[in-house]
Order: C-alpha cells, then sequence, then structure tokens
C-alpha cells in the first residue's frame, strides 16, 4: 500500500504507475553473521531513500530470543518537509542486530518494519516483511547457512 502525501508534494506528472512496489523499492534480506549476530540488509532502488527512524525490528520465533540495540551506520541528512531534518539512507543500508538465543535455538523468524520515500514526493506506508534466519552453525567471516539464504 502506497500512501500519497499532500497534493503539494507531489508533482502533476507523478502518478502510482511510476511507482516500484515497496519489495522492489526496498530489497530486504538478512543473514546470521555469527550465532549472536545477524545483518539485515536492504538494497534501496535508485530515486529511493529510507529512515532510519522508521526501522523496527521483533523476533516472532524463537520464545525466549532478544534483541540487543541495534547498529546502524552512518546515513544522510535531509531536510524533509514533513519531518523536518531527519536521518535517512540511499543505496544500501546494512543493520547489524545482536541477538540473544535460548538454548537450543536453531533459526529466528525476523519481523522487519520499514518505511521509505520516492524522491518524486511520495512515501510508502510502513512496510512489514518476515524472513527466517537459521543461526546454528554461522561463523565469522563466513556461513554455513542453506544456500538460499546466502548472499551472493
Amino acid at each position: 500500500m502506497i500512501l500519497v502525501g499532500a497534493a503539494l508534494l507531489l508533482p502533476a506528472a507523478a502518478s502510482a504507475q511510476e511507482l516500484l512496489d515497496p519489495n522492489d523499492a526496498f530489497r530486504f534480506s538478512a543473514r546470521a553473521l555469527d550465532p549472536a549476530t545477524i545483518e539485515v540488509s536492504y538494497r534501496v532502488a535508485p530515486g529511493y531513500y529510507m529512515y532510519r527512524k522508521n526501522f523496527k525490528f521483533e523476533l516472532e520465533q524463537p520464545r525466549g530470543a532478544s534483541f540487543g540495540e541495534p547498529r546502524f551506520p552512518p546515513g544522510h541528512m535531509k531536510k524533509d518537509p514533513i519531518f523536518g531534518e531527519t536521518e535517512i539512507y540511499r543505496d544500501e543500508v546494512k543493520i547489524r542486530l545482536p541477538v540473544r538465543l535460548p538454548p537450543g535455538a536453531g533459526s529466528v523468524s525476523l519481523l522487519a518494519t520499514s518505511q521509505g520515500c520516492s524522491d518524486i514526493g511520495v512515501c510508502y506506508t510502513p512496510h512489514r516483511q518476515k524472513f527466517t534466519v537459521a543461526m546454528t552453525g554461522a561463523v565469522q567471516g563466513g556461513s554455513s547457512l542453506p544456500s538460499f539464504l546466502r548472499r551472493p
């Protein structure tokens, strides 16, 4: 679902047909870096950006798992007509999430919420994505994740 901003923010040529689906504008993936760290990655399409303050991460499974404080890379400051001076990401953002798992947990079910906008003045509603990350056997600097979860 796309949230269309105030009419003043939209150029007359802008239409919903020109906008990418949020899954294409903000390509989401996640992987274990080691048994205690998940790296969440978003590849941001050209002409789009994401708000740092609107990322939220939750663990749905396993019971008893929890996150530490997310570690964000530095972003770029943008003067937003609605939010004022705010930090954004373009191109790609990788966020590290320290995770504490209960004994025997081999994977986590991660729920990520994010929000981004197009440079034409249209912002998407907060977007939720779910991803299962295998944690067992992951090692720093490499991965024993199944091939479909590995990044090229």
